[in-house]
């Protein structure tokens, strides 16, 4: 039987035409370059210039899009034809038998693993870039190593950021505040962002910290509301701590305590103001 012969329903490729494209990409290789890289480097969004990775959709024409672009887009970026979610399942099965390289190999990192497996690794490797956590409420623009973290937060947030496991924090206009106002906690050599965004009338807390492919500890938090100025408790709550793989945008958990607008006029004083304490509790 002919390769050409070899077909699936949701491609419009066939296995022949596969080959020759790959063909075609391994004559440009470098020498001393691994084949693996070769074909890596083919799967590159001609949008957002990211690896693509499962679901791999293409048009009708068989151009790979990645699939975030490709519910943006109308037509290809390649040749502007219709751009059709069909998934090439026989590229979904080359990634995931590749040995692949990290993405942030140009930092310094030395890992390379299959398919899936490099792609959770990519998203906890040391030497990929992170955000300031604080970027969603002070709007800063720092980038760079995990290991830095916490030497920028403690040079540019010293007044927002404890080195101490518990730690009382006063909100200013809490009450009629719409942007997040986040904290940051270092404890247990984690830096952890605590703090509350709107969510609809109401307001939901929330604890992030950096997710750590070699350190599978898990954390939770204590938190008590208290009266302004004063040590009488209005509440007394407790969540886990949510990890994540950058601070770039506002937390994504599923774990939260939320306020409704009654509570919040109840626990802020006649300023508007909010003041609660927040312990991070580290399971053995």
């Amino acid at each position: 039987m002919k390769s050409s012969e070899f077909k699936n329903d949701d491609c419009v490729k066939t296995l022949e035409e596969n080959l020759s494209k790959q063909k075609s990409d391994i004559r440009k290789a470098l020498p001393g370059e691994r084949l693996e890289d070769v074909l890596t480097s083919a799967l590159q969004c001609p949008v957002c210039l990211t690896r693509i990775i499962p679901p791999i959709p293409e048009c009708t024409n068989g151009h790979q899009i990645c699939f975030r672009c490709c519910s943006r887009v109308k037509n290809c970026p390649v040749c502007r034809g219709q751009n059709v979610a069909q998934e090439n399942r026989f590229l979904v099965k080359i990634f995931e038998r590749l040995d692949i390289r990290c993405k942030n190999a140009v930092n310094g990192c030395q890992i390379h693993k299959k398919g899936r497996y490099i792609v959770y690794h990519e998203n906890v490797c040391e030497f990929a870039f992170r955000s300031c956590p604080l970027r969603a409420t002070d709007k800063c623009k720092w980038e760079g190593f995990k290991s830095d973290l916490v030497h920028h937060c403690m040079r540019e947030h010293a007044d927002m950021i404890s080195s101490e496991s518990e730690n009382r924090w006063e909100l200013r206009g809490f009450k009629n505040q719409k942007r997040p106002q986040f904290n940051l906690l270092y404890a247990h050599d984690v830096v952890f962002r605590c703090g509350w965004e709107r969510y609809g009338l109401s307001k939901r807390f929330s604890v992030n910290h950096i997710v750590d492919e070699n350190d599978p500890t898990s954390y939770t938090f204590d938190l008590k509301i208290v009266k302004p100025g004063t040590d009488i408790v209005f509440m007394v709550s407790s969540g886990v701590c949510f990890p994540v793989s950058n601070f770039r945008f506002i937390s994504v958990t599923t774990s939260y305590i939320v306020l409704s607008k009654k509570n919040i006029l109840d626990f802020c004083d006649i300023n508007g103001n909010l003041s609660y304490i927040i312990k991070i509790n580290k399971n053995v």
